[in-house]
């Protein structure tokens, strides 16, 4: 029998790592670009609720020449996160596409459950009013959908199934495109607007 002063190990082999930081620098000079395409003609309004985006418009943001700087900036903190979680960036950083959308969520809109077929997914948020709907990430191991234990400890991270992330403006978050995220049904009258990128 094992005795209480813990002579075991439990460690977490399998991490879903998310990176984050601030680049508020870049969101007075990227929110007049992003504004203008937003507004512009070619806009995808039927990717979800009452919201606008770039995404499926054949026109990738990372392609115009305003984000070239922004670029630069991204794969820096890129590396950062790939070296970090014990990976070759030199190697991964060759296969980088970069593929970025705008998105603009107003009251009702949400995301549903997806993931990017990229290397690197994430976003920069450009402009976030006050109790807008948080990115909530899920647990990749979606055995635990169909067979999971009954929890006694709600604050372990071990039992969590989701995360909520409570965004800010400037705020970018960076994680492997394998990881399921969504955005819940964001409740304000003001919108909440987001640069999603990929890598």
């Amino acid at each position: 029998m094992l005795s209480n002063n813990k002579d075991y190990l439990i460690q977490n082999w399998f991490s879903s790592p998310v990176y984050s930081a601030f680049a508020d620098e870049w969101v007075e000079k990227l929110t007049p670009i992003i504004m203008k395409q937003l507004d512009s003609e070619n806009i995808n309004k039927n990717r979800f609720y009452n919201g606008r985006t770039t995404h499926s418009t054949n026109n990738n943001l990372a392609e115009l020449t305003e984000f070239s700087e922004f670029t630069e900036s991204l794969k820096s903190h890129a590396k950062i996160f790939i070296d970090e979680l014990g990976y070759d960036y030199e190697k991964i950083s060759e296969n980088f596409k970069p593929y970025y959308f705008a998105t603009e969520l107003n009251k009702g809109s949400m995301q549903e459950r997806h993931i990017h077929a990229f290397q690197l997914s994430g976003i920069l948020y450009i402009k976030v009013p006050e109790n807008s709907a948080p990115i909530q990430f899920l647990d990749p191991n979606h055995i635990r959908e169909y067979m999971d234990w009954p929890i006694k400890d709600y604050e372990n991270p071990n039992t969590f199934k989701t995360v909520n992330y409570k965004p800010s403006k400037g705020s970018l978050l960076l994680w492997p495109s394998y990881l399921y995220h969504q955005v819940l049904v964001h409740q304000v009258n003001d919108n909440r607007i987001g640069l999603v990128l990929n890598l």
